[in-house]
């Protein structure tokens, strides 16, 4: 089957006008929070990911897309973890320990692009390998700080309401793909891009959340 852009351009379309929205808000209010500022930072890269499938494989920009891509999502995790703590968790300087990690997978996807394999562009979603040793602990630094993430999350969420918001994200993403995943579904090639469909979910708690926080 051959990949349909349509539902990761609609998917970018959607994240990125939202991202537009609330930074035009943002701008306007004069509103300084870090919570929103991590938050718009989360849907830029939601979108800009969705984005680069369309560059990948439409437009078979194959090298540039894939390192593009995994450029925006690698950000993700570690802005995720440092959202989590702007909400008031207590991360004993976890964020920073992932921060790092997320330092190394960029230079290293930027100066390897060898690393990661694109296997197949097939129907809605995008497959890829991990080919060398430093890539293959790659879903352990992705994992991990989502599982984090949540963990803290769960921590505060009854006396936070905006950690309800996001709790709910995550979990509206990693659940979905996880269940697919052990049933069989989609194998492991495949994760990425199924979890980052997944994450639009993520990207409608990210609006009511941010919507709150602008009041």
């Amino acid at each position: 089957m051959g990949f349909n852009g349509k539902l990761s351009a609609a998917t970018f379309t959607v994240e990125f006008g939202a991202f537009i929205y609330f930074t035009n808000r943002y701008i306007v209010e004069k509103t300084e929070d870090t919570r929103i500022i991590f938050s718009l930072a989360i849907l830029l890269f939601l979108s800009l990911y969705q984005l680069s499938e369309v560059i990948t494989c439409m437009f078979e920009k194959r090298i540039f897309g894939k390192v593009f891509g995994h450029i925006a999502i690698t950000l993700l995790p570690a802005l995720g973890l440092f959202l989590t703590k702007s909400l008031g968790a207590e991360m004993y300087y976890t964020e920073w320990i992932f921060a790092l990690a997320c330092l190394v997978y960029l230079i290293y996807f930027v100066i390897k692009p060898d690393s990661v394999e694109l296997i197949a562009c097939n129907g809605f979603f995008v497959q890829y390998r991990y080919k060398d040793p430093v890539t293959t602990y790659y879903g352990f630094y992705y994992n991990g700080a989502l599982l984090l993430a949540m963990i803290f999350l769960g921590m505060i969420a009854s006396s936070n309401i905006f950690a309800v918001y996001l709790l709910v994200g995550y979990v509206s993403f990693t659940l979905p793909t996880a269940v697919q995943l052990i049933s069989g579904k989609i194998d492991k090639p495949m994760v990425t891009s199924v979890m980052c469909q997944w994450a639009f979910f993520l990207s409608i708690m990210l609006f009511f959340f941010l919507n709150a926080l602008f009041g």
